[in-house]
């Protein structure tokens, strides 16, 4: 028989063969002794091979038999077969009154052995049978290795497991069957701290000289449940301690004793206050026209007066943010604001809100609306 049809399709049949005639019923997928239930006789010899289709297996449901017993079952017995012949391993050599659980094939055949002797006979069995499909089989899933979390030796990451597979009928064992990645958690892992670096400068309220405080920054990087907090990336601590430390303030805010001082350029040219009330910024040594009076006026707010008794005036933008040495009064035009910047240098912002910038071909003007190098200066005290 090839195929059996169900519900108008069709499909695979086992093929039954026996050597003893109505001793199997394909309709019913059985097979039994002769003439069971009744007794099955004398000195008979019946085999029955049942073969699978290509990629099934033969099982037996459970069954009982009544066979006449013998201590090596001499008399009567029942063998199967793990294959197609009797040349096939032996799986059961029955005989007396029993229940022999299911079987299953490991190929696409069972092979049954039926010999009764001249003596006493019994009513034999029946056994139902079937096809199966084994599905794939596996083992326990094994950690392979140590949990990887990317090199560190703290946090989440993943591990490795492995197990064993078995292949189905018709379903084979696939890589993913057998390995897998699952995450995995070791220590927690603490905030990672960067160095602390300064930023900005040292700030003395305004002032170029004298205790201040410095902001410093760091890098944090998140643990596995403590997070990165803004104290953990921002602290302010003394100059002193930062290695950022001003002069201290002995007269006037650029720390020096007395009110006189000397402004050296980016380019290390002096500031001159000329004879004719011009500004620049283009002398190698300092002289006495290099030399400013430092008048205080509150906060980090100064007036510098020449040799010539003339004050230091940033004009506005109509007379081109030139810079004078031309006044005898002070006004909001000869006020300027000092601001520190990197390297004890200072900037000096105007009235009109631009700073002080000494040019390469060592003009002095005020026109820049940001400081950046050419507009920061060296001051030097003159004692």
């Amino acid at each position: 028989m090839v195929c059996q049809k169900t519900c108008g399709f069709c499909k695979p049949a086992l093929t039954v063969i026996t050597s003893c005639d109505d001793t199997s019923n394909e309709r019913k997928e059985t097979l039994h002794t002769p003439n069971f239930p009744s007794v099955y006789g004398h000195n008979r010899h019946c085999t029955w091979k049942i073969v699978a289709p290509i990629g099934r297996l033969v099982k037996f449901d459970t069954f009982s038999y009544e066979i006449e017993g013998g201590s090596t079952c001499q008399y009567d017995a029942l063998k199967i077969y793990d294959g197609s012949s009797a040349d096939s391993n032996v799986i059961a050599n029955l005989c007396g009154s029993n229940t022999e659980n299911g079987l299953i094939s490991t190929g696409r055949a069972l092979f049954l052995e039926f010999d009764s002797d001249g003596s006493s006979d019994k009513s034999g069995f029946s056994i139902r049978y079937s096809l199966i499909e084994l599905e794939k089989s596996f083992g326990p899933w094994n950690s392979d290795g140590d949990c990887d979390a990317s090199g560190k030796t703290c946090g989440p990451g993943i591990q490795q497991q492995t197990r064993t597979c078995t292949n189905g009928t018709m379903d084979t064992c696939t890589e993913s069957d057998r390995t897998r990645n699952i995450s995995c958690n070791l220590a927690d892992c603490e905030k990672d701290f960067g160095p602390w670096s300064n930023n900005g400068y040292c700030n003395a309220s305004g002032k170029t000289c004298g205790p201040g405080t410095q902001q410093q920054t760091r890098t944090c990087t998140d643990g596995t449940t403590d997070t990165c907090t803004e104290s953990d990336r921002t602290q302010s601590i003394s100059c002193s301690k930062a290695g950022t430390e001003l002069p201290n303030c002995q007269g006037n805010i650029f720390g020096c004793k007395e009110d006189k001082i000397s402004l050296k350029s980016y380019h290390r040219k002096y500031v001159v206050a000329e004879r004719d009330g011009s500004v620049n910024a283009n002398r190698d040594d300092k002289g006495t026209w290099e030399v400013f009076t430092v008048e205080r006026l509150g906060g980090n707010k100064i007036a510098l007066k020449s040799w010539h008794n003339k004050y230091l005036v940033a004009e506005n933008a109509t007379r081109g943010y030139e810079v004078n040495a031309n006044r005898n009064v002070r006004g909001p035009w000869e006020e300027f604001t000092v601001e520190n910047k990197q390297n004890n240098t200072v900037a000096l912002k105007t009235y009109h809100r631009r700073y002080l910038s000494a040019k390469k071909d060592g003009k002095l003007i005020a026109d820049r609306t940001q400081a950046y190098t050419w507009e920061t200066f060296q001051p030097e005290c003159i004692d």
